[in-house]
């Protein structure tokens, strides 16, 4: 039987394009079950309707699930360019100054406001940000690191500032880069 609280809050996030993660982290950065994911779970055949009378797809993922509308015809959507370009910067500057992608899962290690600031000031990181959308290249890094990994659940912050990729920021970096970053 499915939880009514927990339903509605589980609409809300989908419906405002929030990834449920499997996991979701203390403010320490520790991982803890999601209960939200868990209740997906022990319904899944329910949610799935639900979504599907709506005209939506519920994709579930082994650490996470979305919702994708069934009307939408292109390939890949402006939201997903926006998440791709800034994967693309931010890989590109981790590689370029030889840091580990590991440290992009690590609470402790993530990207710091200030590093942040340095990847922003970076003469392709403007030009990137320009090839995607005008709106999205008025923006600083920061602002469109929130709009568009953190306030959807694609990257989480500690209690120190440190924004680091969830278990569903990994697996959209794995498909983008075609790699296992395990």
């Amino acid at each position: 039987m499915f939880d009514t609280h927990k339903s509605k809050i589980i609409f809300d996030e989908l419906m405002n394009g929030r990834v449920i993660n499997k996991r979701d982290y203390n403010q320490d950065g520790s991982p803890q079950d999601n209960p939200l994911f868990d209740e997906i779970i022990s319904n899944e055949d329910s949610y799935r309707t639900q979504y599907l009378m709506n005209g939506y797809q519920l994709v579930m993922e082994v650490d996470h699930c979305f919702i994708r509308d069934n009307q939408v015809d292109t390939e890949i959507t402006d939201l997903e360019k926006r998440i791709s370009v800034l994967f693309l910067i931010i890989s590109r500057y981790i590689t370029k100054n030889g840091y580990r992608f590991e440290m992009l899962k690590d609470p402790n290690h993530g990207l710091t406001e200030d590093l942040i600031q340095e990847i922003d000031e970076e003469e392709t990181t403007k030009e990137l940000k320009l090839k995607v959308a005008t709106d999205f290249c008025k923006q600083n890094l920061k602002t469109a690191i929130d709009k568009n990994l953190y306030e959807r659940n694609l990257m989480a912050r500690s209690k120190v500032g440190r924004y680091f990729l969830t278990d569903s920021g990994v697996a959209f970096f794995d498909n983008l880069f075609n790699h296992d970053t395990n």
